[in-house]
């Protein structure tokens, strides 16, 4: 049976691993429904197929197959959602007055999701806010995420892709360029 003294100690560590080990975020994992995660990322019609894809009827994968679409098809990208599975890091920079406040010098900072040119979605005071590494931010570990694209083919049908970071699935998805 725990003595006073062990039981104090034990609730000590408690408090003490809390503060060291645990960052501050949402639950995860954290879905940002909607979010482009680079600059100028548009969903809009016209989005080319630049390889054969298997379009699925969920955002989950193992999901039955909805259709197929090849290299060349154009479809249109209509929504998406930017999962985390694992928060990222930054420090706060020096001050800058276009966010007074919301960052110390030095405090760490959680990172949710990238949102393109060193731009991400930061977990402040319990919420998510817009926030750009040359701005506020200093990135030490980015965020792990996984993207998730609905489209529409040409005969109306609908379904879902995950995107990898480092693929070329679409073409005529960046509006800039």
């Amino acid at each position: 049976m725990l003595k006073c003294k062990d039981l104090l100690i034990v609730v000590v560590l408690l408090l003490f691993s809390r503060g060291v080990f645990a960052q501050e975020g949402p639950p995860l994992p954290y879905e940002s429904k909607g979010l482009c995660p680079f600059e100028c990322c548009t969903y809009r019609k016209n989005w080319g197929v630049e390889k054969t894809i298997r379009v699925l009827t969920d955002r989950k994968p193992g999901s039955p197959v909805a259709f197929t679409l090849q290299k060349g098809d154009k479809v249109e990208g209509v929504t998406g959602v930017v999962i985390t599975t694992a928060l990222g890091l930054a420090k706060g920079a020096p001050f800058n007055p276009k966010y007074p406040g919301k960052f110390k010098p030095g405090a760490n900072v959680t990172l949710l999701t990238p949102e393109g040119e060193g731009c991400y979605k930061a977990w402040v005071q319990g919420k998510a806010i817009d926030a750009c590494s040359d701005d506020i931010l200093e990135p030490l570990r980015a965020p792990k995420t996984e993207w998730w694209v609905q489209v529409k083919n040409s005969k109306g049908e609908v379904g879902w892709v995950q995107w990898p970071h480092e693929e070329e699935l679409f073409s005529n998805v960046d509006a800039c360029g």
